[in-house]
C-alpha cells in the first residue's frame, strides 16, 4: 500500500511535529507500507504566493502515484486551502483523501469562519473520505456537518511504563509547559503560599511566555528551571512524583504533557477544562475547577498526606497510557487506511 502524508516535520519540535513524526516512524517501520512524506512546516513550505503554489502542486502531484493521501494539519485559516487542493487532486486521479486535525478546537474554529470559510471548510475537510479529529467534542461536532466518515483520533505517546524506584506519598511535583498565565502558572505560585509541608519541591520548566519573567518566581516556594527540550521529558519526569497542568488555555486539547506522565504511571493533577476531562479519571488524576488556588492546594496536599491514594493513581495513570499508545493509534490508522484503499 503506498501513503501519501502530508504534515508538519520537525524541526521545530511542538505538538503537532511529534505527533507526525510518532506516525510517520510507525508507518516507515511496517511491512507492506510504501510511505511518502510531503512536510508542510511554514519554514520548509515558505510563505510566498509561489512557495505555497509549489507546495500544492508537488502534493497534486504526487497524489496519482499513491493508494491514498491524508493531510495532517492544525485548524488554520491556510488549512482550507491545502486540502482543496488534496480533494481536487484525489477526485481527478480517483484516489482517496483523509484529513487528520492536531488539537481540540475544531468546533471553535468552524464558529468563528465565516460564511464562506464554512461553505469552503464544508466542500473540501468535510468532505474527505476519512476524517480524523483529535477530541470526543469535535467528532461528535462534525458528524452533525457531514455524512463523510469521521473517526476520533486522539493525542498519543509512546509507552514503555519502567519501573520506578519512588514510593510513598508525593512530595516532588512538577510543571511542565508554557510557562503563562493561561496555562495556570500564575494560579500555581497563589496555591503554593499556603502549601503545607516543608520539603515539598515544586520546579517549574518551559519557555516564558505572555509577559511572565523569572522575577514571579521569586519568593515564591515554586522553583523556575529553565526550558526543556523535547527529548528531556521523559528523563524529566522521572524525578517527580507529580504532574500539575492547571491549564485555561483556550486552545487546548488534550495536552500532550499529560499523556507523557501517565506513560511514566505519574499521577496527575489539572483542570476541569475543554476536553481534558475526555482524558482523565478518578483512577489517575484530581481534577480542579479552573483559576481555583485553594481547590488546588487541597489536591497537592491530599497527595503529600496520602501514601495509598498516590500508589492507586500511578496504578490509574499506567493503565490509562495504554489507552494512548501511540503504537495502538498509528495500528488503528493503518487498519483506516487498508478499509479505505480496498473499498
Amino acid at each position: 500500500m503506498k501513503l501519501l502524508l502530508v504534515g508538519p516535520k520537525s524541526p521545530p519540535v511542538g505538538g503537532t511535529t511529534v505527533l507526525f513524526d510518532q506516525l510517520c516512524a510507525y508507518l516507515e517501520g511496517q511491512d507492506g507500507v510504501d510511505l511518502t512524506v510531503i512536510n508542510s512546516s511554514p519554514h520548509v513550505v515558505g510563505r510566498t504566493p509561489v512557495a505555497i503554489a509549489r507546495f500544492l502542486a508537488r502534493i497534486f502531484a504526487q497524489i496519482r502515484h499513491h493508494d491514498a493521501c491524508v493531510l495532517h494539519a492544525s485548524c488554520t485559516s491556510k488549512m482550507p486551502m491545502v486540502m482543496v487542493a488534496v480533494r481536487l487532486a484525489s477526485l481527478l486521479f480517483g484516489k482517496p483523501c483523509g484529513f487528520r486535525a492536531f488539537g481540540g478546537s475544531f468546533p471553535v474554529f468552524w464558529q468563528a469562519r465565516s460564511a464562506a470559510g464554512r461553505w469552503l471548510l464544508a466542500r473540501s475537510v468535510l468532505r474527505a473520505d476519512q476524517v480524523f479529529l483529535e477530541t470526543r467534542e469535535s467528532v461528535a461536532f462534525a458528524k452533525g456537518l457531514t455524512t463523510t466518515r469521521v473517526d476520533w483520533f486522539p493525542n498519543s505517546r509512546p509507552v514503555s511504563l519502567p519501573v520506578h524506584s519512588r514510593w510513598g506519598a508525593a512530595r516532588r511535583f512538577v510543571f511542565i509547559s508554557h510557562v503563562k498565565p493561561s496555562k495556570g502558572v500564575l494560579v500555581l505560585l497563589e496555591a503554593a503560599k499556603a502549601l503545607k509541608g516543608d520539603d515539598v519541591v515544586i520546579d517549574v520548566y518551559g519557555p516564558l511566555q505572555d509577559g511572565l519573567t523569572e522575577a514571579v518566581f521569586q519568593d515564591s516556594r515554586v522553583t523556575y528551571c529553565g526550558e526543556l527540550a523535547a527529548s528531556a521529558v521523559s528523563d524529566t519526569l522521572r524525578h517527580y512524583d507529580v504532574l500539575l497542568l492547571p491549564t485555561f488555555y483556550p486552545g487546548e486539547g488534550y495536552p500532550g504533557i499529560i499523556l507523557e506522565a501517565y506513560a511514566e504511571a505519574m499521577p496527575v493533577i489539572t483542570t476541569d477544562w475543554r476536553c481534558i476531562p475526555e482524558i482523565t479519571n478518578d483512577d489517575c488524576a484530581i481534577v480542579v475547577p479552573v483559576q481555583d488556588a485553594q481547590a488546588l492546594r487541597e489536591a497537592i496536599e491530599a497527595l503529600v498526606n496520602d501514601q495509598v491514594y498516590v500508589e492507586e493513581l500511578r496504578l490509574g495513570a499506567a493503565k490509562q497510557a495504554k489507552a494512548f499508545s501511540s503504537d495502538v493509534w498509528g495500528e488503528y490508522f493503518l487498519t483506516r487506511m487498508r478499509a479505505l484503499v480496498s473499498r
